[in-house]
This record gives structure tokens, sequence and C-alpha cells, in this order.
């Protein structure tokens, strides 16, 4: 599905202003998250290889379904037009990092399965659309980096409980991604 969503002719479509990698470049150096040797990396290594209409919070509940087709695509406040490969990662990044309501004893099994998912919609998208790796690569860091601001941007206030998206475990597995991905630790505010 998402595939055919990046099928779509975004030349053909109304839609003017900045990519969807300019806007999360501008919002993270206004913020200063992820920080300046993640930015300078992401610089470094991005290219847009193609533009078309991206998502950028794909995932199963964000699809309706009528039996056992998918019927609708939900939640497109994120969307705008930018490289199909970081949709994508970001698609993808939701499978291996994405919060988990789990006890501690099954979350082994579950990375397992979380794995296998997401290995499964890389490959189930190759076999309908080229990847370049190495954006791929880039789009995790970019997702990654987005994720990790509205996390931060919208941690409950002190005293309050964080879960699911604002959670120091996903804040930490974001910022772990991002570590390993680019060699270079990213920066924002403990809680």
């Amino acid at each position: 599905l998402l595939a055919r969503l990046h099928a779509l002719p975004a030349a053909d479509l109304p839609i003017e202003g900045p990519t969807t990698e300019e806007r999360a470049m501008a919002r993270f150096v206004e913020h200063g998250i992820p920080g300046p040797d993640v930015c300078r990396w992401i610089d470094a290594h991005h290219r847009q290889t193609a533009t078309t209409v991206v998502h950028l919070d794909f995932h199963a509940l964000n699809v309706l379904f009528a039996g056992a087709r998918p019927s609708a695509v939900l939640d497109w406040q994120n969307a705008g037009v930018g490289d199909p490969a970081h949709d994508l990662a970001d698609a993808r990044l939701v499978f291996l990092v994405g919060p988990t309501a789990l006890p501690a004893v099954l979350r082994p099994a579950e990375q397992v399965l979380r794995r296998g998912l997401a290995a499964r919609l890389v490959g189930r998208y190759r076999h309908h659309r080229r990847v370049d790796d190495a954006q791929l690569r880039v789009g995790t860091v970019l997702a990654a980096s987005r994720r990790l601001l509205g996390a931060i941007l919208d941690r409950p206030a002190p005293g309050a409980e964080a879960t699911g998206l604002t959670s120091p475990e996903l804040i930490a597995a974001l910022a772990t991604t991002i570590e390993r991905l680019t060699g270079a630790t990213p920066r924002y505010p403990s809680a």
C-alpha cells in the first residue's frame, strides 16, 4: 500500500513550499534537537533520489480495512512531498522502536517479531519499487530525529507519567538508533 501511495504523481499536485526533509531540518535547527552533529550528518548524506507524496506516519493503526483488504489511509497531518525512501524508513522505524505495552518478560520475543515485520515491510515494498539503501539509512535518521523531537516537545509536565510516544524507553531507543547510524550523539534536554 505504501508503494502505491508513492506511485502517485507528485508533480501533478498543487503543493508548494519545502519538502518534508527541509521542514524537518528547519524544526531541528529551531529546537536544537537532535543537535548540530546529527544535522551535519544528515546534510552530508542526504540526497533527494525522488520526490513523491509521503505520509510520515504510516502504520497499521492508520490503515482502515474492508475485510482483509486495505481501504483507506488515515492521519495525514504529517503528509507532504518528500523522498519515498524516507517515508518507508519512518514506517519501518515504527515497527522497530514503537512503544510497547507488553511485560518485560515478553519483550525479547516482541523484538524478534518487530524485526521480522520491519523486514517484511521493506521486502514487500522492494517488490514494487526500487529503494536506495543509503537514503533508507538517512530516512531512518530523519524519522528517528523527528520522532525524538516530537517526544521531547510532547513530554508531560514534571511529576506526570510519560508513556507511549513520550516514554523514556522510546526516547532512549530513538537516540540509540540515531547514534548507531550516524556515530553522533543526539542532543536533547533530559526529563
